[in-house]
C-alpha cells in the first residue's frame, strides 16, 4: 500500500463515486475539500481517502469526509484506513496542533482509531452536514 496527497484533478472522479455508492445523496463539491488530503493505493488502485481540517486560532484539527473504495474488500479497507489516519494525524502534529476531532459510524474503523490514541467520545451520535 502506497500514501499520498490527494490531486483533485486526478482523483475527485473516483471519491465522488465512492460517496455516492456509500449512500451520499451527492459527492462533496471539490472546493470544500481540504488542500490537506491523503488518498491509500495499491497498485495504482484507491482504496480510501480523507482530509485534514485545520482551525485558526486553536490547536484543533479534525478529519473529515473520509471514504472508501466499496470493491477494496474490508481487510484492505481497514488496513488503507488505518495507515491514512496515522498520516492525518502526523500532518496536525507537524501544524502544532493538539488534539485531533473526528467521527466515524463503522465499528472496525473505531478499533483502528483506538489503536491509533483516540479516546471514545459521544455514542449514538448523529452528523448532519447544512448545505448553504
Amino acid at each position: 500500500m502506497e500514501l499520498r496527497r490527494y490531486n483533485s484533478n486526478n482523483d475527485y472522479p473516483d471519491v465522488a463515486k465512492w460517496w455516492l455508492i456509500h449512500g451520499w445523496p451527492e459527492a462533496l463539491p471539490q472546493n470544500v475539500l481540504s488542500p490537506y488530503g491523503v488518498i491509500v493505493e495499491e497498485a495504482g488502485k484507491g482504496i480510501c481517502c480523507g482530509w485534514l481540517y485545520l482551525t485558526i486560532g486553536t490547536p484543533i484539527a479534525w478529519i473529515g469526509f473520509v471514504v472508501s473504495n466499496p470493491d477494496a474488500g474490508n481487510i484492505k479497507i481497514y488496513k488503507a484506513m488505518k495507515l491514512m489516519l496515522a498520516e492525518l494525524v502526523d500532518m496536525a502534529k507537524e501544524r502544532d496542533k493538539t488534539l485531533v476531532y473526528t467521527s466515524f459510524n463503522r465499528k472496525g474503523l473505531n478499533h483502528a482509531l483506538g489503536e491509533l490514541g483516540f479516546i471514545e467520545g459521544g455514542l449514538n451520535c448523529t452528523e448532519s452536514v447544512l448545505k448553504i
